[in-house]
C-alpha cells in the first residue's frame, strides 16, 4: 500500500460530527477510509449488517460450501455419504435459529 503523506483538515458543527461519527460506526470503516470510500472511490457505504445478520451470511455461506463438496463428491464418486446430508441438514437447522430469534 503506498503511504498516504496529503492530510486534509475540515471543520464541522457538532451536529455534521455527530451525523459523521454515526455513519462512520455504522460503516465498520475507520473515519480516514469512511472518507476515502465515499469521496475517491464514490462508493455508497451500507451499514454493516447486525450481528444476528452476519451470523445468518456466516451459516449461508458454510451452507454454500458443504453443498458444493457434496456435489463434488456426487459427481467424481456418483455416490453421498449420510454424513454429508446431515452436515447441510445442521448448517440449514442454525440458520433457522437465527432467523426465528430476529
Amino acid at each position: 500500500m503506498r503511504k498516504r503523506t496529503i492530510s486534509i483538515l475540515f471543520r464541522l458543527n457538532e451536529q455534521e460530527n455527530q451525523i459523521f461519527r454515526t455513519q462512520v460506526a455504522l460503516s465498520g470503516y475507520s473515519a480516514q477510509e469512511y472518507m476515502r470510500r465515499r469521496l475517491i472511490e464514490d462508493q455508497v457505504i451500507k451499514p454493516r449488517p447486525a450481528g444476528e445478520m452476519a451470523e445468518i451470511r456466516r451459516e449461508l455461506s458454510a451452507i454454500g460450501n458443504n453443498v458444493n463438496q457434496v456435489a463434488r463428491k456426487v459427481n467424481s464418486t456418483g455416490q453421498v455419504s449420510v454424513e454429508d446430508f446431515q452436515k447441510v441438514a445442521q448448517c440449514l437447522d442454525n440458520v433457522w435459529h437465527l432467523v426465528k430469534r430476529l
